[in-house]
């Protein structure tokens, strides 16, 4: 069971979806303006990341 709420101005978007087996809710963000660099999407730093100018 699941949702998708997007903004049509921006193209912005996020979608819940819960999980029974784990009883978790699930949170998915995107947006067109913002990237995670791939080393730290796949690596997560303890450190606070933020954007650098493109």
């Amino acid at each position: 069971m699941g949702f998708r709420v997007q903004d049509p101005a921006t193209g912005d978007q996020f979608d819940l979806a819960w999980n029974d087996s784990t009883t978790s809710l699930f949170l998915t963000g995107y947006t067109p303006c913002a990237r995670v660099p791939h080393p730290a999407a796949r690596n997560p730093s303890p450190k606070t990341w933020t954007p650098k100018a493109a």
